[in-house]
């Protein structure tokens, strides 16, 4: 069973930041190119063991229409000329980026949730 759940504007308090790929190019509505966007939402803060625990869903645009959550071994825009095989993925969190022991590995929860445990300098609310 695969779960795709769908994707719409971020409304209200749902927060987001877009990611473009440098390389990685998508077909446009024109007929042309555009640099794929990877769209990580905000999926929840909460208190955990030795700081905060933080999520994001993270999909990306296929198309217009298609924006699966990603995960590693997955096939993008599969047989077409933009076809991309995503075969590993590292998330990593900060709340000062400057210090380099601060960063955090998320863990993949599944269907496109990541999670960085242990992130200091946050507060609730």
């Amino acid at each position: 069973v695969t779960f795709q759940p769908d994707v719409m504007m971020a409304m209200g308090e749902t927060a987001r930041a877009n990611l473009k790929s440098q390389t990685d190019t998508i077909a446009n509505m024109m007929g042309g190119e555009e640099k794929r966007t990877y769209i990580l939402f905000n999926d929840g803060l909460s208190d955990g063991d030795s700081g905060h625990d933080f999520s994001v869903f993270i999909t990306t645009k296929e198309s217009m229409m298609s924006f699966p959550a990603i995960s590693a071994g997955q096939i993008l825009n599969a047989d077409s000329d933009y076809e991309l095989t995503i075969s590993s993925i590292t998330v990593a969190m900060s709340t000062d980026p400057s210090d380099g022991d601060s960063w955090v590995t998320a863990s993949n929860e599944g269907e496109g949730i990541w999670t960085a445990e242990g992130l200091t300098g946050l507060t609730d609310g």
